[in-house]
């Protein structure tokens, strides 16, 4: 009986698509920061995995708590948004980028070390990569 239960246990587990690694899990959160290109103002550190659980066999719902370390102080990034710096947290765009910028961060110094916690949803491309599902 125990066998059984291990044999089928095994084969469930074989089924279920492997969760995203480290990498995977900074990329969708840079996706969703809008942390993308060379402009960028933060750097995300120190990403765990809090809780996860599978929607369907290409989706997953992931909880996690990480680290934002500024590289810029924040009147320098809003600066930079105001003057529409490509790449530069495109999510926020420029008109009233400085105040939603401080909405979701404070006011924040280059050094400064935020923990945070988000709830991301994944979907698995037709390569296998997890990546930042696009909103509904």
């Amino acid at each position: 009986m125990k066998r059984t239960l291990l044999l089928l246990l095994l084969l469930l587990s074989a089924c279920t698509p492997a969760p995203p690694g480290q990498e995977a899990l900074k990329e969708a959160l840079r996706a969703h920061l809008g942390a993308l290109g060379p402009d960028a103002f933060l750097e995300i550190e120190n990403v765990t995995l809090l809780d996860s659980k599978r929607l369907d066999d290409n989706h997953i719902q992931v909880a996690l708590a990480y680290q934002v370390r500024f590289t810029e102080n924040f009147p320098d990034a809003a600066r930079a948004l105001a003057t529409g710096q490509p790449d530069m947290f495109a999510r926020f765009g420029s008109s009233l980028g400085a105040m939603a910028l401080k909405m979701e961060f404070g006011v924040f110094r280059k050094g400064d070390l935020l923990e945070r916690q988000d709830s991301l949803q994944l979907v698995r491309n037709d390569k296998g990569q997890w990546l930042l599902a696009s909103p509904a």
